[in-house]
């Protein structure tokens, strides 16, 4: 059963985190009376349209919130709401501020709370105070050790040294972001307007004012959820980035590969010619990057994208320099490779092994650029026109542009034939691309 309710901005996680070691420091209280949404096992599923009420059932049950406000967090419409909904109640609320926030930031009814600022010189001495709220609110005793002030120590070196993880906007679309900043903005007011009435008038009244707020409260959600769409899927190319979106939040991952290579062309004006070079990669766009590494993260749950594969990359001794032996750990390492041989496309998928450690293997996916169209047949298909190539020498240009289109190789491709003379030095010449991308200062 909940008991202590977290509130916070999904991009303060790692700040709710060291909040919850140190309540069951100094408490005595299990952690799943605690509920933080960002914990893997107690967040919400935002996918589908219950979320309002698997939320109300949770403020519903707890005793006790602690508000976590960063700058980050004041742009959130969720934040003032789920305060809201105990300012009208006995219950417990301590708002906590991060760095450069005064008592004066916060939003609508958390004004007339005390709070605690990580800039005041006795934020020590209102945190006891708070923990003797919790107990006296909670009926609980409190814990005194070492591990109490070390883990309140840890949080509060991680709230100061909090940094705002919030994307820039995409210029095209910032009339959009306004519009919708100013719907939520309008909803604020309305609840909080609500919520003064509510204070004088009859139970009747009362009751039909928490529907109104409830349907304030969805309504406002979804226009967040607009808002965040809106600054995630910028591009600099104007690509279209919803279909990616929509097949990595299916978990349709083979599909959601297949988008990644298609925008990623797109993006660097390649639909022509079907073949990202080390160049075009040196020279992606970084918008464009941002949005398709930040979709990859988000929806594996930070498993999968370009970012994860780098740290795995660095993580081996590899550099922008190509390296046969740090390559093939990579590749060991991300699922590419079996048996010292590196796999087809299709086997990334399709190979009962890979099928069941996909979702477990971190930096499994996006598989590099290039990579989704080698299939077995199309290299012994380049490897029949390669020893075509190489024995006739009375081909004239037309006879090598057949041969070249029918094995699906463009003109860059025959150029380097000698580098392609099978399947493995296929792989590494795409490895020496990949290296551009897993490169950037900007990943």
């Amino acid at each position: 059963m909940t008991r202590i309710f977290i509130s916070h901005s999904h991009s303060d996680e790692a700040i709710s985190h060291k909040l919850v070691n140190f309540l069951l420091a100094a408490l005595r209280i299990e952690e799943e009376e605690i509920f933080c949404s960002s914990n893997p096992d107690q967040g919400l599923d935002y996918r589908f349209n219950g979320v309002p009420d698997q939320l109300k059932e949770k403020l519903k049950n707890s005793s006790a919130l602690i508000v976590l406000i960063t700058s980050d967090s004041l742009h959130s419409a969720w934040i003032p709401f789920e305060a809201g909904s105990f300012w009208t109640t006995d219950k417990t609320v301590i708002p906590i501020l991060g760095p450069g926030l005064t008592h004066d930031d916060l939003p609508g009814p958390l004004r007339s709370l005390l709070s605690i600022p990580i800039d005041v010189k006795d934020w020590r001495y209102k945190v006891n105070n708070a923990i003797n709220q919790l107990v006296a609110q909670l009926k609980i005793e409190q814990k005194v050790s070492k591990r109490r002030d070390a883990t309140l120590g840890e949080f509060f070196d991680v709230l100061r040294a909090w940094q705002s993880k919030r994307p820039s906007s995409d210029p095209a679309s910032q009339e959009e972001i306004e519009e919708l900043r100013t719907q939520i903005q309008e909803q604020e007011r309305s609840h909080n307007k609500q919520l003064q009435e509510m204070k004088a008038t009859s139970q009747q009244e009362k009751s039909e004012l928490e529907q109104n707020i409830q349907l304030y409260q969805s309504q406002i959600r979804e226009l967040e959820q607009q808002l965040e769409q809106a600054r995630s899927l910028t591009s600099e190319k104007g690509v279209y980035y919803h279909k990616l979106r929509d097949l990595l939040a299916a978990g349709n991952w083979k599909e959601a590969d297949q988008e990644t290579a298609k925008v990623m062309l797109e993006a660097a004006g390649r639909e022509s010619t079907e073949y990202l070079s080390a160049e075009d990669l040196d020279n992606f766009p970084c918008e464009d990057l941002r949005t398709i590494n930040q979709l990859w993260l988000h929806y594996s749950d930070g498993k999968f994208g370009f970012s994860v594969q780098k740290e795995i990359y660095k993580s081996l001794g590899g550099t922008k320099e190509y390296n046969d032996n740090v390559y093939e750990r990579f590749g060991d390492r991300v699922g590419w490779r079996k048996y010292e041989n590196w796999v087809t496309y299709s086997d990334i998928f399709d190979m009962p092994e890979n099928k069941a450690n996909n979702a477990k293997r971190y930096g499994h996916l996006p598989s590099p650029p290039n990579y989704q169209e080698i299939l077995h047949e199309e290299i012994l298909t380049t490897e029949i026109a390669i020893e075509m190539l190489s024995n006739e020498t009375s081909l004239s240009a037309g006879d090598i542009y057949v041969i070249g289109e029918q094995a699906q190789l463009n003109a860059q491709r025959l150029a380097d034939l000698e580098d392609y003379r099978n399947y493995d030095l296929y792989v590494r010449g795409i490895g020496k691309t990949l290296l551009s991308l897993l490169s950037r200062e900007d990943l």
